[in-house]
């Protein structure tokens, strides 16, 4: 049972990793898009100074590219936004089917322990009484000696009065 309850240790601190890695990302959910956009910007920059149409048709080329990036970058967020929330969810749910295991374990110990604690006192009551009905009956066995033995030394009292009571002839 020991080793059961250190594999659900085991378990739930790994799933706690998992969690805090997960809260993590949440934190900082753009983090794998802004390579994306840096890579964007440049790629701007350098068709400002390479394009050879006019300012008018390069804005316009500007806006569409704009609200392509924006899009990209409003999908990249709501999926990692997603993969987090479902990550969180399923973290948290085996973390506390784990932590529901673990109590049970612990709850079904202290049981067995508290059993075992019950079994040992009715044993040392028992043999408690059996104690004392065995030293009742030294005790009892002793005061009949006592009582034969006071007997005895009654009568070899009597007998020995009565023959001091006696007369002696000669």
């Amino acid at each position: 049972m020991t080793q059961t309850v250190e594999q659900l240790t085991t378990q739930l601190e790994k799933m706690n990793a998992r969690l805090e890695k997960a809260q993590q990302q949440r934190r900082r959910p753009l983090s794998s898009v802004r390579p994306f956009f840096f890579g964007a910007l440049i790629g701007a920059g350098a068709a400002l100074l390479y394009a050879p149409q006019t300012g008018e048709r390069t804005r316009a080329m500007l806006r569409r590219n704009a609200s392509e990036l924006q899009e990209t970058a409003t999908q990249g967020a709501q999926s990692a936004k997603e993969t987090i929330q479902s990550t969180t969810a399923v973290t948290q749910d085996t973390a506390q089917k784990t932590l529901a295991q673990v109590s049970d374990k612990v709850d079904a110990t202290v049981q067995d322990a508290r059993a075992k604690t019950n079994d040992i006192v009715e044993g040392t009551k028992q043999a408690a009484k059996d104690g004392g009905k065995q030293v009742q009956q030294a005790v009892d066995a002793g005061g009949d000696k006592v009582q034969a033995t006071a007997d005895a030394a009654a009568e070899k009292t009597a007998a020995a009065q009565q023959q001091t009571a006696r007369p002696r002839s000669a």
